[in-house]
């Protein structure tokens, strides 16, 4: 895969969860066929996931966002940080080194199960992502409510927050209305 399409899974992954309304596609019987489709696998023997199956990979995506958040001065949160270290040390992995015909890649080590994979997809695409310049694209929305993780196509890498019309315009609208100068 290339740089783009990882940075893409990862914001993919982030917006999992709909911050605002804590509407979490990971949380529920939706977390299957959500997860199938993230790893481009076919629904088939995902079925339902019982209650709190999906919890690791929660405490990875939640790892991640405070991660991708403090690139832009937002301090992360040790203990969701470490928990999410500790949930990846916990997962069996691989690497393999490739060939000529594949690159290296981070694999389960024996038989993960679909959300074992979904944890080890994670953490190689978070891998893949922070070793290129994309990273430096995917942001989280600075907005506090929102928390919505985007791709920066802006020339300087300036945006910072998902939508100018919504986000932004409230940021500044509060800014202008305590009377501060507005932050462009």
């Amino acid at each position: 895969m290339n740089e783009q399409s990882d940075a893409l899974r990862m914001v993919a992954l982030l917006n999992s969860l709909h911050v605002p309304d804590d509407d979490d596609q990971l949380a529920d019987q939706r977390a299957g066929p959500w997860l199938a489709g993230w790893l481009g696998e076919g629904g088939d023997g995902w079925g339902t996931l019982k209650s709190g199956a999906c919890d690791d990979l929660r405490t990875v995506r939640e790892g991640v966002r405070e991660l991708v958040a403090a690139k832009d001065g937002t301090r992360p949160v040790p203990s969701v940080v470490a928990r999410a270290t500790a949930v990846l040390r916990a997962m069996p992995m691989v690497i393999d080194l490739g060939d000529e015909l594949r690159p290296p890649r981070i694999t389960g080590a024996g038989d993960p199960g679909p959300v074992g994979r979904a944890v080890t997809a994670a953490a190689a695409v978070y891998l893949a992502v922070h070793a290129t310049d994309e990273w430096s694209r995917v942001k989280v929305c600075a907005a506090p409510d929102c928390r919505w993780a985007f791709v920066d196509t802006s020339r300087n890498r300036s945006r910072r927050w998902c939508d100018m019309s919504d986000c932004g315009n409230r940021a500044k609208a509060r800014t202008w209305r305590a009377g501060k100068p507005v932050v462009r």
